[in-house]
């Protein structure tokens, strides 16, 4: 495929040595001194980056730390989990996330198997 820039072959308008004038109608021009400056003072003040680390909070056992939208630490009883007799657990029924977490073990393939082993 020929360059977009002079129309020669084994190159690409990126590499292209042949035309400047296109190259730099193409918004390829070089930025001067104070324009990196403010460039990079820009970049400044964008916010860092986060790193992937959680911040650990200490909680009494059997609770479960969330944040409010102040970002208040809060502390909750954690979802009780239910032993099948499969050896698989569910959430307790009685709440929504629980009926979810029964009616999807019922269906996973480890309950199936204990359910119905004559057909794995």
């Amino acid at each position: 495929m020929p360059c977009s820039n002079c129309g020669g072959s084994g190159h690409n308008a990126r590499t292209c040595v042949g035309s400047k004038k296109k190259a730099q109608k193409a918004g390829t021009k070089r930025r001067s001194r104070e324009d990196a400056e403010v460039a990079s003072m820009l970049r400044a003040d964008k916010k860092a980056k986060k790193s992937g680390r959680r911040d650990f909070v200490w909680c009494p056992e059997g609770t479960v730390p969330y944040r409010d939208e102040s970002g208040d630490v809060y502390f909750e009883a954690a979802p009780r989990r239910v032993q099948c007799e499969c050896g698989g657990s569910h959430l307790e029924c009685g709440t929504a996330a629980g009926a979810k977490s029964y009616r999807s073990h019922m269906g996973s393939t480890r309950h199936m198997k204990y359910q119905f082993p004559e057909l794995f």
